[in-house]
């Protein structure tokens, strides 16, 4: 009986084990690097300082996200982590997502073909923002996509007044190029990497 209740046990542990395995892991989050341990594995470099706020899971439809959410010094930051369930993803860049006026700045060739980058004029309920967009294709069905937000007019009956003498003044310059700056870091940095406990870590460790 006692060998019985032996091998009980044991077996309740290692169901425990192997369930915890395939569940999504925070990542590691350091004053300027966010390293994602969920499989594929991957590294990204921000200019500025960032903290960590909280990661949740999305599925919809056939695709499944990790919605990692961050901050930086004026700056909101979600790092989006997609799976394809069935079939893969467009494999369109993201400029060619923005060819209108709200485009000001694109990152997008030949060397570079799984990875683009964007910054945008985007407009939303609660005011417009700058947002700066890299996106990274890991797999046909994995991609990955970190937007960096920061309000530069806020919600009001004159949404648009102004908005022109923003992006050519001083300050709407500055702020340009600082995202630039941001853009251009988490474009160069983001990679795969190789994950600790590959054999833990699986692919379809939502089920």
């Amino acid at each position: 009986m006692k060998k019985v209740y032996i091998l009980i046990v044991i077996l309740l542990v290692s169901f425990m084990f192997s369930s915890c395995a395939n569940k999504a892991v925070k990542p590691v989050v350091n004053a300027y690097t966010l390293e994602d341990f969920n499989y594929p594995c991957m590294k990204i470099d921000f200019s500025d300082q960032i903290r960590y706020i909280d990661m949740s899971t999305v599925k919809e439809d056939n695709n499944i996200a990790l919605l990692y959410n961050l901050v930086m010094p004026g700056y909101e930051i979600n790092v989006i982590k997609m799976y394809a369930l069935q079939g893969s993803f467009s494999l369109e860049s993201l400029p060619s997502l923005y060819d209108n006026p709200s485009k000001l700045f694109e990152i997008a060739g030949t060397d570079n073909p799984d990875k683009s980058a964007v910054i945008v004029i985007d407009d939303k309920k609660d005011g417009i923002y700058l947002k700066g967009s890299v996106g990274y294709f890991i797999q046909s069905d994995r991609v990955v996509r970190v937007d960096i937000n920061r309000v530069i007019k806020k919600a009001g009956t004159f949404r648009y007044a102004g908005l022109d003498e923003w992006n050519n003044s001083t300050i709407g310059k500055r702020t340009l190029e600082n995202m630039k700056t941001i853009v251009e870091t988490v474009y160069s940095s983001i990679s795969t990497t190789s994950c600790p406990n590959k054999s833990d870590l699986k692919s379809n460790w939502w089920d």
